[in-house]
C-alpha cells in the first residue's frame, strides 16, 4: 500500500511541475520583453538639430551703396542740384555727398533732433536763409547749399572744417581752432563724406570726358 501511494504523489507531482513550469517561463519571457521595450530616459531618439542660427542682420549705410545706386537716387533732384550748384558755386558732387550721407535721398525724413528732409537742415539754420519748408526737395536743396557756401566762405574755403561744421554746428569747429573736432561721429563723418565727393566728383569727370 505504501508502494502504491509513492507513486501516487509522484504521479501527482510531475504533473504539478508541467503545469507551473510554462507559467514560469512564460512570465520571465514577458518581463523580459519589458525590460527590452524601455528606454533610458537619458538617451532621445530625435536626432540632433542640423538647423543654423539666424545670422545678425546688417544695416548698410547709404554711402556703401554703388554709384550707379546712388546716381538712380539723386535723378528726381538732378535739377534742383544744378540749379543750386550754379546758383551759389558749390560742387555738385560735394551737395550730392552731403545728400547721401544725410538722408539717403529722403525728401521727408525728420531725425529724433529734428534736422529735416533731404540736407537734413535744423528749422533754425533754414530760417536764417528764408527757408521755411523743408519737406519740399527744392527749397531743402537751395537751403543747404547756401548753408554750405555761407560755412566755406566762413572757413576760407576749408572744405574739411565746412564739413565738419555741417555735422557738429559752428560752435564745435570754433573750439578746435577752426579745425575738424575730435568726436568720433564728426571725424567718421568727414571721411564719409570725402568718400562719396570722390566718388561723384571723379565720376562727373569721366563723364565730361566722355
Amino acid at each position: 500500500m505504501a508502494h502504491e501511494a509513492k507513486k501516487i504523489f509522484m504521479k501527482y507531482l510531475l504533473i504539478l511541475l508541467l503545469f507551473i513550469s510554462p507559467i514560469a517561463i512564460a512570465e520571465n519571457t514577458t518581463n523580459d520583453l519589458k525590460t527590452d521595450n524601455k528606454t533610458p530616459k537619458q538617451l532621445s531618439t530625435t536626432p540632433p538639430s542640423t538647423k543654423k542660427s539666424p545670422k545678425k542682420s546688417t544695416v548698410k549705410h547709404c554711402s556703401q551703396h554703388s554709384l550707379k545706386t546712388l546716381r538712380k537716387k539723386s535723378e528726381p533732384y538732378n535739377q534742383a542740384i544744378n540749379e543750386a550748384s550754379s546758383k551759389h558755386g558749390i560742387s555738385t558732387a560735394l551737395i550730392r555727398s552731403i545728400i547721401t550721407a544725410e538722408s539717403c535721398f529722403k525728401p521727408t525724413v525728420v531725425s529724433p533732433a529734428g534736422a529735416t528732409g533731404l540736407m537734413q537742415l535744423m528749422p533754425a539754420t533754414a530760417k536764417r536763409f528764408g527757408i521755411f519748408d523743408l519737406k519740399n526737395p527744392q527749397k531743402n536743396i537751395q537751403a543747404g547749399t547756401r548753408y554750405l557756401r555761407y560755412l566755406l566762405d566762413l572757413y576760407q574755403g576749408n572744405v574739411l572744417a565746412t564739413i565738419a561744421a555741417y555735422n557738429a554746428g559752428e560752435g564745435a569747429v570754433k573750439r578746435f581752432s577752426g579745425e575738424v573736432p575730435a568726436y568720433k561721429e564728426t571725424k567718421a563723418y568727414v571721411k564719409r563724406v570725402m568718400s562719396l565727393y570722390d566718388k561723384f566728383f571723379y565720376a562727373s569727370q569721366r563723364k565730361i570726358a566722355k
